[in-house]
């Protein structure tokens, strides 16, 4: 979904959401702020049900026989992605969003959602890492790279690449260095409690975070793959960052929103 999808109506009603606090509340009522009217306010609320971004339940209002849809906004990655898309150059409903108690009771949710994700990536251990740094080029184009880091990258990255050499064996026998039988274990890239607080917390105010963490989210394994090569290559070449160093990587997405954020608008 892009932002092309939703109209300046929808923003009012999603607009009415970020104030109330996500409370269900009937077409009618969301007509009664003045900015829009009940007829509008009904169909559009249809159409953002559709789309995955509002769901209802069935309540019956004071003093009527019937039940009848209360709508709140859904807190799936596919609304919230909706709704950022929607915002992402609508800069007063976009800060409404922000101080939102629908979007910082998405928060946690969103940073267990990203975790999981990540925690799918494998990485070598350090003393991996080290030799691989220490490798010949000879050594590295026996495996189709010219880089360490090219190479950790598609270990980490690569299951078919990984799965195609004994690389234990192989590296070993290059680097005389089998006194260190443990080479190729593997550990998870999860964030540890520190990242997870750190991830939140820029989350709360960090409109580039938001993106990052919803684009990486949407991505298919493959797009995800790049990304996180992404984040190593600049980790390495631009924000002398370490391997998985999130806390670092979430503090430098602050500084950039901070100084640059008008350049994403």
């Amino acid at each position: 979904m892009t932002s092309t999808n939703l109209t300046d109506k929808d923003v009012v009603i999603l607009s009415f959401f970020f104030k109330n606090g996500n409370k269900p509340t009937h077409a009618t009522g969301i007509a009664k702020s003045g900015k829009i009217s009940k007829r509008w306010s009904g169909n559009r609320c249809e159409y953002l049900e559709s789309v995955g971004i509002l769901s209802h339940m069935m309540i019956k209002p004071p003093r009527q026989k019937r039940e009848t849809e209360y709508y709140f906004i859904m807190d799936t990655i596919t609304a919230l992605s909706g709704v950022m898309f929607t915002l992402n150059h609508r800069h007063d409903a976009r800060k409404e969003f922000m101080k939102s108690a629908y979007y910082h009771n998405c928060i946690p949710k969103l940073a267990h959602w990203f975790n999981e994700t990540v925690s799918a990536y494998e990485t070598l251990n350090d003393a991996g890492l080290e030799a691989i740094e220490q490798m010949s080029t000879q050594n590295l184009r026996d495996y189709g790279v010219e880089s360490g880091m090219e190479l950790c990258t598609k270990l980490m990255t690569d299951r078919e690449f990984k799965d195609t050499y004994d690389f234990k064996r192989h590296i070993l026998a290059a680097m005389d260095i089998f006194n260190n039988p443990d080479f190729n274990e593997t550990g998870r890239l999860a964030l540890n409690n520190d990242e997870l607080n750190i991830l939140e917390s820029s989350l709360k105010h960090n409109w580039l975070a938001l993106k990052y963490v919803v684009s990486f989210l949407l991505a298919d394994p493959q797009m995800q793959r790049q990304m996180y090569v992404n984040m190593i290559e600049d980790s390495k070449n631009v924000l002398t960052l370490t391997d998985g160093d999130w806390i670092r990587f979430f503090n430098q997405l602050d500084q950039l929103n901070f100084n640059y954020g008008f350049l994403f608008d």
